[in-house]
This record gives C-alpha cells, structure tokens and sequence, in this order.
C-alpha cells in the first residue's frame, strides 16, 4: 500500500473517531454517575474531539467535591492524554501532505518536542491539537508524545481537582 493510501486511511479514521467523540459529548453529563470511570470517559471524549471545543476539565470541578482529588485528577489526566491521540494520528496520517513551508515547525518538534508538548499539556489552551498533528506529521514516536502529555496533563487535573474542592469546601463554611 502506497504511502498516500495509508496516510489517507489514518485520516479518514481519524475524522471518523473524532466525528463520533464529538457527537458523544452531548452524554458526557451520564457519565457523571459513574465516578472515576465516568470522568476517564469524559476525559478522553473531550480531549478526542480535535479543533472542537469540549470542556472536560468541568466535569473534575463537578466532582471534585464528592472524589478525592488526587485519583479525580490522576483518572481525567490518563483519560485526556489517551483522548489526544486523535491529533496525534491525524498528523501521522497526513504526512503526505506536509508543506515544505512547515518544516521549521516538525524541525521545532524533533528538537524541542517532548519539552513543548509538555507545556502544552500543564497549560489549558486550544492549540494542542496543533501540537499533536505537528508531533504525529514530524514522526515523533508515540511514548515520546505521551510520556510529556500524561505527565502535564496529570498535573493540570490534580491542580484543577484541589483548587475545585478547597474552593467548594472555602464556599460552604
């Protein structure tokens, strides 16, 4: 199979994986009552929808209150990072088709990857799908993706998981 077919296969997996997630998060709210496998679910669906907003992270300050917050945070981080592999395979798949104009970006990855990918992951923001298709189109190995990502976004959802409960906790008394 030519390179042009597998890159094209993987994308319209991908387009198919993310279309799906992204009819799925209307459910999320069903999820809730399943706890720590409720949040992994909501994790992984909101972090699967690449460019399109779903805001897992409140699903942790729902539940910060009645989970503790360390496994609270533990569980939505595996969930997130697992969920970003949807960019990361879209820019696996879409190599093929990588312009000469972007090669400083996969040049960035290769040399900085692991160190930017991490900070995308601590930092809540939109652009770390961009961060995932540049890491999956400059052919960066898959443990070297994930290994940053659980790490920041672990520490991102204990942090949001604390500051949830000492926050519900301050308001009540």
């Amino acid at each position: 199979m030519s390179k042009f077919w597998k890159g094209t296969y993987i994308i319209v997996l991908s387009l198919v994986l993310i279309i799906l997630l992204y009819n799925l998060r209307e459910r999320v709210e069903q999820f809730k009552n399943f706890g720590y496998f409720g949040v992994f679910v909501i994790s992984l669906i909101s972090s699967g929808t690449v460019l399109l907003p779903a805001p897992g992270w409140v699903a942790v300050i729902g539940l910060a209150t009645s989970l503790n917050p360390l496994i609270l945070g533990l569980v939505a981080g595996v969930g997130s990072s697992l969920g970003e592999l949807t960019s990361y395979f879209l820019g696996l798949g879409g190599r093929f088709i990588t312009d000469k104009k972007f090669d400083w970006l996969q040049n960035l990855m290769k040399k900085h990857g692991m160190k930017i990918l991490f900070v995308l992951a601590l930092i809540p923001n939109p652009i770390f799908d961009v961060g995932g298709i540049i890491a999956g189109a400059s052919k960066m190995k898959i443990h070297n993706f994930l290994i940053p990502v659980l790490c920041g976004k672990i520490i991102r959802f204990i942090a949001v998981a604390y500051v949830a409960s000492i926050g519900w906790k301050f308001l009540i008394n």
